[in-house]
């Protein structure tokens, strides 16, 4: 659906991951279910208190400097893994985005997009910049299926972001539609491409399964994402119980 080889360029940055780092530790709350002291737990202990007792900013250079004084030890590991997932997106990426934007049913709406790594599990992403994270933590299936789950991601909000807050969906509807519609991933038209099981959070398995059903049925896709929107509507009561204050 592109006339265009689209690609995503990796780099190593340790300023970017330390600034996820004090995202994730200053964080007051999670959402989806997930607990916070799962992911608080693989910052160090002292680490985590320097975070907590500074400003963002400071915080940031404390965790930047942390992170520079223990290069060494994972230093070669981050270069393969940059390596393998080059190789990896320069031999199959084309087929996979191709996939990505019949998800959408739209062209993939960019040729470059820009990932980083991080020593933690939680990825966050940027759709202004049109960049993600990859977790160093993750086999090499799990980082194959989180450029993947990204990059629907961004695709999605690019082109549907309006338009489902439009038909009535708030700001945190969306972000669950958006996190539910990665089920599509799984499905086996994705198997040649290797990518690890994209399984959702618990709070939204009651979605992913609406959310399969529409998909299933074939039919426009105005109408299967319409469809999902009114599934969306119709869970919110589940969605918003689950969502940790």
């Amino acid at each position: 659906m592109t006339n265009y080889k689209p690609t995503v360029k990796f780099s190593i940055n340790l300023r970017e991951d330390a600034a996820n780092w004090v995202r994730v530790g200053q964080k007051k709350r999670m959402t989806y279910g997930r607990s916070l002291a799962d992911f608080t737990a693989e910052i160090p202990k002292p680490v985590l208190r320097g975070i907590r007792s500074r400003s963002r900013g400071r915080a940031i250079v404390y965790v930047h400097r942390y992170l520079r004084g223990r290069r060494p030890l994972f230093q070669v590991d981050l270069e393969a893994m940059k390596v393998f997932l080059e190789q990896y997106i320069g031999k199959y990426g084309a087929g996979l985005f191709n996939e990505i934007s019949k998800l959408t049913g739209k062209p993939l709406y960019r040729k470059t997009f820009y990932a980083t790594f991080t020593l933690l599990s939680t990825c966050p992403y940027n759709p202004d910049r049109h960049w993600f994270m990859i977790s160093a933590k993750r086999n090499m299936a799990k980082q194959v299926n989180t450029i993947a789950h990204e990059i629907f991601h961004l695709q999605f909000i690019h082109y549907y972001y309006e338009h489902c807050r439009r038909q009535g969906l708030s700001e945190s509807q969306f972000q669950d539609l958006k996190e539910a519609l990665t089920v599509l991933l799984n499905e086996p038209r994705f198997d040649k491409y290797h990518l690890g099981l994209d399984v959702g959070y618990s709070a939204h398995q009651q979605l992913r399964r609406d959310i399969l059903r529409l998909w299933r049925k074939k039919t426009a896709y105005k109408v299967f994402l319409d469809g999902c929107i009114s599934a969306t509507k119709r869970d919110a009561p589940l969605l918003k119980a689950a969502t940790i204050h």
